[in-house]
């Protein structure tokens, strides 16, 4: 029987994935100089973020693999080279495709993490909460098992909201648009039997929408 193995996907091959199941990210494009890098954000406009695209680097601002505001030609290919530079010290087995260029996120109401994993005992489970910094410090989140229908996608967002009653944020989101998102994330997952974890971190969400800022993920490779 063959073993099976599992792969990291670069932050690039998860947004296109995201894409595909008409899940919203921010504009972007993958260079590998800081030269391409600085025209594909004056096509994609400025401000923008850069972040090193590797497969083999999954905390990428850990290792200085992430620079935010650009707003500059001359900015952009600072960072990259810096980037590049800082990404090749700290992770020197790293294999590099060159660097995410993306439009920068404006703020939001509230950002959420979405995530899906495979549980022994339920099957692939859906996550959704509170993300970005606080998501380690109030870990408050909701699961459910797939398939998920969009009412229990709308209860997930509720019990959230419940939660954060202190948040103004997460009290003025439409949870529609949240519910939204989960039913959009929920549908990959099930769609794709090959993804064995995937985690978005945060998505901002808006009046009228979301955007996926921060994406990884892990598939089953045989």
């Amino acid at each position: 029987m063959e073993a099976t193995r599992l792969r990291n996907l670069s932050e690039p091959d998860v947004y296109r994935l995201l894409e595909g199941a008409g899940l919203k990210v921010p504009l972007f494009r993958v260079a590998g100089t800081a030269e391409e890098a600085a025209r594909a954000a004056a096509e994609i406009g400025f401000p923008v973020v850069l972040k090193v695209a590797s497969a083999d680097v999954l905390h990428k601002s850990k290792v200085g693999g992430v620079k935010v505001d650009l707003g500059t030609p001359e900015e952009v290919r600072a960072a990259f080279e810096s980037i590049v530079s800082a990404v090749r010290r700290a992770v020197p087995e790293a294999r590099l495709e060159g660097c995410l260029v993306a439009r920068q996120a404006p703020r939001g109401l509230a950002e959420a993490i979405v995530g899906a994993v495979r549980d022994a005992e339920f099957g692939r489970v859906v996550m959704f909460g509170v993300g970005g910094e606080f998501a380690e410090v109030l870990k408050c989140v909701q699961f459910r098992s797939l398939p998920l229908t969009v009412e229990e996608a709308r209860r997930m967002v509720d019990k959230v909201r419940e939660r954060m009653k202190a948040a103004a944020g997460w009290q003025r989101l439409d949870p529609a648009v949240a519910a939204e998102l989960v039913v959009r994330f929920a549908g990959l997952v099930g769609g794709h039997p090959e993804i064995e974890s995937i985690d978005l971190n945060p998505a901002v969400i808006y009046e009228d929408g979301y955007l996926v800022v921060d994406a990884k993920g892990t598939v089953v490779s045989r």
